[in-house]
């Protein structure tokens, strides 16, 4: 290529709409030879586009055939296409309740590589609040490359590349994930919104056959009462079975009385896809195998090998058994009379 001084091609589109291919002579690209009905892009194959050749036309690089829209780019991307000014930049967000919510911004530009991809942004609408404002002037910084303006690396702390200051109020390039703390969020929208974990099981690693003293202390109902003692709390389970499909159930309300209540249990306001199993439950006490609170001759936590808030008896078998087949095993009722189930996670937020 270069011994033919050549650094780049041509895609030319002919007046009967099919397209060619030709090498090109870098010193003629500033005025390039078209022949007549011909409409050419010119491609620089020498400059450093992450992924594709550089487009002389509209400034971007453009994939190739073999390679994919949208996988390339990145800062040096973001910054071609905000040189020119006038940007609007929008983020559209929806948490894993299907709530949405949106922040945009009427000015946003993204400097060169000199200036470590210097980033300034302006002019607040929206609707999950504004948490890009706090990095305005900010460069960029990564898990190996720091130019924030802490001590130590905000990238690293929190799992968070972006334009860090100190540290920061934008995780979107953090953890994927409904829960936790370095997880993907915006600090505008109820604190980054995490959704607590208060149970996960996903093998047999750990018994649920416990006593009641045992579900209290570690299992946690106290703790539970704690979370939502206060009200306004969303409880939302999601399951897999041992085929990879997938189903979830959530509840607009959810509570936990204390332990003079034997930690009563109230819930309500279903949607989802795995069926409601959970309302059978409500204005239920807890019973475990050595406590028996259900109403029930027996004791249903024995019975299905099942601690949980029982009545007479149960809709719901997720401290049952950890296995892929049998009875009493982990299940759920309105997915397939208790079809064994692979994951179960119980998450609340409030």
């Amino acid at each position: 290529m270069y011994d033919l001084q050549c650094n780049g091609f041509e895609v030319c589109t002919l007046s009967g709409g099919s397209q060619s291919c030709r090498l090109a002579n870098g010193a003629s690209k500033g005025s390039l030879e078209f022949q007549a009905d011909e409409i050419c892009h010119y491609y620089d194959l020498i400059t450093n586009c992450d992924v594709g050749v550089f487009d002389r036309v509209t400034g971007a690089c453009n994939p190739v055939p073999g390679q994919s829209a949208g996988t390339y780019g990145g800062n040096k991307y973001i910054h071609l296409l905000t040189a020119a000014g006038n940007n609007i930049l929008r983020f559209e967000f929806e948490d894993y309740l299907s709530n949405t919510r949106y922040a945009q911004y009427s000015s946003f530009n993204v400097d060169s590589a000199s200036t470590n991809y210097l980033m300034t942004v302006s002019g607040y609408t929206g609707t999950a609040g504004d948490s890009m404002s706090y990095h305005n002037n900010a460069p960029f910084s990564a898990k190996d490359v720091d130019h924030d303006t802490n001590s130590g690396n905000c990238a690293v702390d929190y799992l968070t590349a972006w334009w860090n200051l100190s540290c920061l109020r934008i995780k979107l390039t953090a953890t994927y994930a409904s829960s936790g703390y370095n997880v993907m969020g915006w600090h505008g929208w109820e604190s980054y919104k995490p959704l607590k974990v208060i149970m996960d099981r996903n093998d047999g690693s750990v018994d649920f056959y416990k006593t009641y003293s045992e579900y209290e202390n570690g299992f946690g109902n106290k703790y539970i009462h704690l979370l939502t003692a206060a009200g306004n709390n969303i409880l939302r389970f999601e399951f897999e079975d041992y085929l990879s499909n997938t189903r979830y159930a959530q509840y607009s309300s959810f509570n936990v009385d204390s332990a003079s209540t034997n930690y009563l249990m109230t819930v309500s306001g279903y949607t989802g896809t795995a069926g409601d199993s959970m309302s059978y439950h409500n204005n239920a006490p807890f019973s475990a195998k050595d406590v028996d609170h259900d109403t029930n001759s027996g004791n249903c936590a024995v019975d299905y090998l099942t601690a949980w808030w029982n009545l007479s008896c149960l809709r719901i078998k997720l401290t049952a058994t950890y296995a892929s087949s049998g009875y009493n095993v982990m299940g759920w009722h309105g997915w397939e009379s208790y079809k064994p189930l692979k994951v179960a996670r119980m998450l609340i937020r409030h």
